[in-house]
C-alpha cells in the first residue's frame, strides 16, 4: 500500500480536520483491518502518549471508522463498498473530514502541542503481517 496526502498544519480541538489522501492498494486489505497508532508528543520534549479511553497510542478497528465516515465513502471509486475489505486499486480521497474530540479545558491544554504519529496497518487476525505504515506530524491547538 502506498499513501500520500495533506492535512492542515494546525488542528483545532474540538473541531474537524480536513484531509486529502491518495493511495494505491496493491492487494485487497484484510476485512479485519486494524491500525495501531503510535503517538509521540514532541514538545517540550518527546513523550510517548499512552492509550487512555481509546485516545493516544491505541489500536483501532478501521472498518467501523470507514463505515461511519460518509465523506470518506463518498469519494470511494466505483466497485469499492463503504467498508472492508478495501480492494486493490487507486483511491483519491479529497476533503475527508475527521472529527477531533473535545478533550475538555484541562486535557485540551495538556494535549495542545506538536505530535508525530506512526500508524501501522494489519489484520487483527494476523498482526504480524504488516500491510501498510503511515507517518505524519501535526499540531493540536485548544485555543482556535
Amino acid at each position: 500500500m502506498i499513501v500520500s496526502g495533506t492535512t492542515p498544519p494546525e488542528v483545532c480541538m474540538p473541531g474537524k480536520m480536513d484531509m486529502d489522501v491518495q493511495t494505491t492498494i496493491k492487494n485487497d486489505l484484510p476485512a479485519d483491518l486494524t491500525m495501531m497508532m503510535d503517538l509521540t508528543k514532541l514538545d517540550p520534549f518527546p513523550l510517548h502518549v499512552p492509550c487512555l479511553n481509546g485516545v493516544g497510542s491505541c489500536p483501532m478497528a478501521l472498518c467501523p471508522i470507514i463505515e461511519a465516515t460518509p465523506s470518506l465513502c463518498d469519494n470511494f471509486p466505483p466497485g469499492q463498498p463503504c467498508g472492508c475489505p478495501l480492494l486493490a486499486g487507486d483511491m483519491d480521497l479529497a476533503g475527508v473530514q475527521v472529527d477531533v474530540p473535545d478533550m475538555g479545558e484541562l486535557m485540551g491544554a495538556v494535549m495542545s502541542g506538536s505530535y508525530e504519529a506512526i500508524m501501522t496497518l494489519y489484520g487483527e487476525s494476523a498482526p504480524e503481517k504488516i500491510v501498510g505504515c503511515v507517518k505524519m506530524t501535526f499540531t493540536l491547538n485548544s485555543h482556535c
